[in-house]
């Protein structure tokens, strides 16, 4: 059960990566479920469904050492009660959650030649043009999308359009937000063959 050492940058967030080494047995006793969690855990057919849904909460249970409850919006966006916002992220072998003062959003992906396909479908020319086919760049911007998708929690998103990337560091990815003029700041970090992605703001 590796909790992974990641600096978010932030001091009023938790970042909790997770990489998935039990059994469900295993996890579903690091989980503590609930009876109302159980039954949820019981509906999933799917094992990797039922995997993710698993790690992120034994991930909760390790790092606090107490039990956290997450609930979902309309939007199926996850909360937590006590003020605090959450974000988590499932990819590959990896689960990520994010607990914030702030709004958050975070994502991870695996950084695979698949991104070439499909990479027109969520970036536009420039973007396409920033990245020059680069398989790492283009799967960082698809991450940094899918957490400002996330940090927004609205459904009415053309991501091509209303989120566009304009600048890439060693450790951030800048740009603007159709609706939004004060812009935003992604931060991202590598795991293994993974790409991480997070906005608090």
């Amino acid at each position: 059960m590796p909790l992974y050492d990641f600096n978010s940058g932030d001091s009023g967030c938790d970042f909790v990566v997770w990489k998935q080494t039990e059994s469900i047995e295993e996890l579903k006793n690091l989980a503590h479920l609930a009876d109302d969690e159980n039954s949820v855990y019981s509906a999933f057919k799917n094992e990797k469904r039922r995997r993710e849904w698993l790690s992120v909460r034994a991930a909760l249970n390790v790092f606090y050492r107490d039990k956290i409850r997450i609930f979902y919006n309309d939007n199926g966006s996850p909360y937590i009660e006590g003020g605090r916002y959450i974000s988590i992220s499932h990819s590959g072998d990896f689960v990520i959650a994010i607990l914030s003062d702030k709004k958050v959003g975070v994502d991870i992906e695996q950084n695979t030649a698949r991104i070439h396909r499909v990479a027109p479908k969520f970036l536009n020319d420039y973007e396409l043009q920033l990245c020059n086919r680069d398989g790492f760049c283009l799967t960082l911007l698809w991450c940094v999308k899918e957490a400002l998708y996330k940090h927004q929690d609205r459904s009415d998103v053309d991501f091509s359009e209303d989120f566009i990337c304009s600048a890439i560091s060693d450790c951030e990815v800048k740009g603007r937000i159709s609706w939004d003029t004060s812009g935003f700041t992604a931060q991202y970090r590598s795991i293994e063959n993974c790409i991480v992605a997070w906005i608090i703001k």
